[in-house]
Formats: structure tokens, C-alpha cells, sequence
């Protein structure tokens, strides 16, 4: 194997890789709480969300901080200088445990969205029973990667601390096939969900498209998996095309779990799009962000459903604003105009004038004045 740099170095493909992935997750986040800001709430699942873009973001960066040890170059160029050994394997060590808290939380945070999303269904105890699965599967990996070496500090100080460290090439692979099966469950659970939605069958297919794309995920893990070895010799040269398939995978989960969101920022900034692509509304205007719900206590509906003009004034929507997606004005805002009618002031009628009527009197078969009518 050669030891010497005129092979050539892997810096530049190991920058580039990590930051083009951490820029499309870093646009995802931005999209995904951008629109959680126009709908002014925060949900559990984009808190999860957001702690898997802080630990990917963590993870992209130390692993290009990582070459200025001599990641990304043979490891005979820094072998004599120990210090400079145990800072690479700190580092490497960062990453590992970043990847793992990040791939977790993502995966927390799609089932939690599976639960807000599918309020209704006889499968939200798997949604749990794979939320317990994938904290068991975390804690369990964390454990054995911090506490593979004895004693610990033998892993950053491998020639100059006496002790031993387990060899972690069966446990990748074993971990790796339950990674896969959970990834898969993840995305192919919803699926028959999302076929019955009483929505166009355009949205429907987006959707299944959407979580179709999860399968990309299983995809760069396969991929990451090939390139597992046994990392003892060379392994600052060996490990770059796995560790950079491990970023690739998690900013990945990211970017499929930022894709609906950049639908609402899209309508939002240009409410046209909705007509055009014959989105349906949602319930009072989720993009709209008004608070006028909040000061209601009947529920609102919207001007697509079906019981929208038998609602009452109270159930309808108080937002001044006409729905972008109802073609015509909102029979909410119709009404008060009825009553502005281009008539003169002199025209004017009060609407609470007193209008006398003439009733029979049946008793004795005379004519009076009755009551005035409201």
C-alpha cells in the first residue's frame, strides 16, 4: 500500500461532499422552520427535526475539520506525531457519536409526524412500538462505541496506553441490517395511509412519491456499508468514502423530511402556485398564520368542505383575507357588502324602522292596526 503523499490526497472530494450535503440540509431547516414561523407553532416532531440538523451539522463540519489531522491523506504522514493521532481519533470520535444522535432524532421525528398527521388510525401503536425500537437501538450502539476500548482513553492514545479495544466489523454490519429494516418500515408504513386520503390523486401520488424518495436513504446505506473495513493500518486514508456516505445518508433523511415544507414556504410566497397546481386548502389557512382561530372557541371550517355554507358566521373563517384557493369572494365577506348597497344617503332605509301592518280581527270582523313588524 503506499505511504506517501504523491498518490494523491482525498481533502478536496471530503470538503466538497460535506458541504454540499450540509448546504441542501441547511436549506431544508431553513424551509422547515420557515414554515412552522408562518404557521406560528413548533411541534414535538420539528424539535427532533432540528436536533438532527444541529448533530448533522456537527458532523459535516468536524469531519472536514478532521483533515487538517491528516484525514483525507495516508496515515504514515502523521504517525509519528502522537498528538496529532489522538486529535484525529477525538474528532473521529465526535463524528460517531453525532451521526448516531442525529440518524435517531430524524427518525423520532417522522413518526412523531406519522402520529400528527394520521390522528386516526389502528396503527398508531406501531408508530410507538418504532419510536421505543429506534431509542433502544440508539442507547444500545452509544454504549458499545464509547465503550469499546478498555479502558476508554485507549482508543485516542492506541500506542501509548496499554490495554485492548473490541473489533467493531461484525457489530457495523449487524448494526447496519437493522438500521435497514427500521429505515424501511419508516417509509413504506404510510404509504397504504396516504392511498386512502380523501385528497385529488395528484396530492395523493406527490405523497407516496415523497415517502418513496425515503428509499434513497436505504440506498446510500447499502452503498456506505461496502465500504466498511477493518480500519487499523491505513484507516485515516480508508475511512474517508464511508464516513462521507455516512453524511450523505443522514443530510438525505433531512432533506426528505424538509419536502413538504417547501411547499407551504412556496404557496406562501407565491398563493398563484396553489391555483396552478390545484392544491387544497387547509384547515383556516395554516399558511395564513391568523390568530383569529385562537380567540374562537367553534371550530372553523374550511371553504372546501362540505358543510362550509350551512356552517355558521361563527364557523367560518373571520380572516378578512379570500382564500387563495376559492375562486370566488368568501361568502363570509359577501354579506356585510350586501348591505352597502349604492344607494344615496336620503335613499337610506334604517333597518330597524318600525313597519306597521293591517291584520282582520277575526273576533267581530273588523280591520285594525297590528303589531309593527321587525
Amino acid at each position: 500500500m503506499p505511504s506517501t503523499a504523491e498518490e494523491g490526497s482525498r481533502v478536496a472530494s471530503i470538503i466538497a461532499c460535506n458541504t454540499v450535503v450540509l448546504t441542501l440540509a441547511s436549506i431544508g431547516a431553513c424551509a422547515r422552520v420557515t414554515a412552522q414561523i408562518f404557521m406560528r407553532r413548533l411541534d414535538v416532531d420539528d424539535v427532533f427535526f432540528l436536533i438532527s440538523w444541529v448533530f448533522a451539522f456537527v458532523l459535516c463540519f468536524v469531519a472536514m475539520w478532521m483533515t487538517r489531522y491528516g484525514y483525507g491523506r495516508h496515515f504514515a504522514l502523521i504517525a509519528d506525531d502522537t498528538e496529532t493521532v489522538a486529535t484525529f481519533l477525538k474528532l473521529n470520535y465526535v463524528t460517531g457519536i453525532a451521526y448516531l444522535v442525529s440518524i435517531t432524532s430524524i427518525k423520532i421525528s417522522f413518526c412523531l409526524l406519522y402520529l400528527k398527521v394520521f390522528s386516526i388510525t389502528s396503527l398508531r401503536w406501531l408508530y410507538y412500538l418504532v419510536i421505543v425500537f429506534v431509542i433502544c437501538e440508539f442507547i444500545e450502539e452509544v454504549f458499545v462505541y464509547a465503550f469499546q476500548c478498555s479502558p476508554p482513553k485507549k482508543y485516542f492514545y492506541p500506542l501509548t496506553v496499554p490495554g485492548s479495544c473490541m473489533d467493531l466489523y461484525v457489530f457495523y454490519f449487524v448494526s447496519f441490517g437493522i438500521k435497514l429494516v427500521t429505515d424501511i418500515v419508516l417509509f413504506l408504513l404510510p404509504i397504504p395511509q396516504l392511498l386512502k386520503l380523501h385528497a385529488p390523486a395528484g396530492v395523493r401520488a406527490g405523497l407516496v412519491i415523497m415517502f418513496g424518495l425515503g428509499l434513497l436513504v436505504c440506498v446510500t446505506s447499502i452503498v456506505r456499508i461496502t465500504y466498511i473495513r477493518h480500519f487499523q493500518v491505513d484507516f485515516t486514508w480508508e475511512l474517508v468514502r464511508a464516513s462521507s456516505w455516512t453524511s450523505v445518508e443522514v443530510c438525505t433523511f433531512i432533506v426528505i423530511a424538509s419536502i413538504p415544507s417547501f411547499r407551504k414556504v412556496l404557496i406562501r410566497i407565491f398563493p398563484t402556485l396553489r391555483r396552478l397546481l390545484r392544491l387544497p386548502c387547509s384547515r383556516y389557512h395554516e399558511e395564513s398564520g391568523s390568530s383569529s382561530a385562537a380567540n374562537n372557541n367553534s371550530p372553523h371550517v374550511s371553504p372546501l368542505d362540505e358543510g362550509y355554507f350551512a356552517a355558521t358566521m361563527a364557523q367560518r373563517p373571520a380572516d378578512p383575507i379570500t382564500p387563495d384557493c376559492f375562486p370566488l369572494p368568501s361568502p363570509g365577506i359577501q354579506e356585510p357588502r350586501i348591505q352597502m348597497m349604492s344607494l344615496s344617503a336620503n335613499d337610506r332605509v334604517p333597518l330597524q324602522a318600525p313597519v306597521s301592518a293591517v291584520v282582520p280581527d277575526v273576533t267581530n270582523g273588523t280591520r285594525k292596526e297590528g303589531p309593527a313588524l321587525p
